[in-house]
């Protein structure tokens, strides 16, 4: 890991990042003059790229997938250790962007594929470190005690990112959703419905992890 005070007695797993971020962001600008994620917060950092730096340091690895309406965001993650994909198939809804974020993530380090994934979206930049720190742990522990589970922060009841996912929890949603019907490509949520005792919920005082940015006063 790249975070040298994050230290558990077991040996430490192989964590892939996914960062999301191939929304349109309709509601950010319905005329759809401005890309939301290259937008700038308050103190002059581009959205998509805060979202990423918050999520870096917690992770061997980031994935960062865009869509096809979205070529000029590649170019915001220059100096960034970062992977950056284009989902031809965003438009077919988040459950598309995550499985084509996956599947990159697990090929850019075929040799050591992640035994977990945390995952996080491109317009959330305000999880505080302590919520990182928090679902990295709890992913640690459920990959060395050979757990199928997926972990989510909460805030006042309500569910937060990032995710954390085991692999062979991701493996089981991937064949889930190997033959999707018509229409949207559903998301990790399916996969808890589904088999809800897999789902652990983590309360946290950070309102971070449930705090995005959908329209441009947001990002004060």
């Amino acid at each position: 890991m790249n975070q040298e005070s994050f230290s558990l007695s077991h040996v430490p797993s192989r964590i892939g990042g996914l960062l999301l971020a191939a929304g349109r962001g309709r509601r950010f600008d319905p005329d759809g003059k401005q890309q939301k994620l290259r937008a700038r917060l308050a103190h002059g950092e581009v959205l998509v790229v805060a979202s990423a730096s918050r999520l870096l340091p917690w992770v061997d690895h980031l994935t960062v997938v865009v869509g096809p309406h979205s070529s000029g965001l590649v170019r915001e993650f220059a100096g960034l250790a970062v992977n950056v994909v284009v989902c031809s198939q965003a438009d077919a809804g988040p459950g598309a962007t995550l499985r084509c974020g996956l599947r990159a993530s697990a090929r850019a380090v075929a040799s050591e594929p992640p035994d977990g994934w945390l995952i996080a979206l491109g317009d959330m930049p305000f999880i505080a470190p302590d919520t990182y720190r928090l679902m990295c742990a709890r992913l640690m522990d459920g990959i060395a005690a050979r757990r199928s589970a997926v972990w989510r922060p909460t805030y006042a009841d309500r569910p937060g990112h990032p995710v954390a996912v085991s692999a062979t929890a991701v493996d089981r949603y991937l064949l889930q959703q190997a033959h999707p019907g018509k229409g949207e490509m559903p998301g990790l949520a399916a996969l808890w419905r589904k088999e809800p005792e897999l789902l652990q919920q983590i309360p946290v005082s950070d309102d971070g992890c449930i705090r995005d940015v959908d329209r441009p006063q947001d990002l004060l």
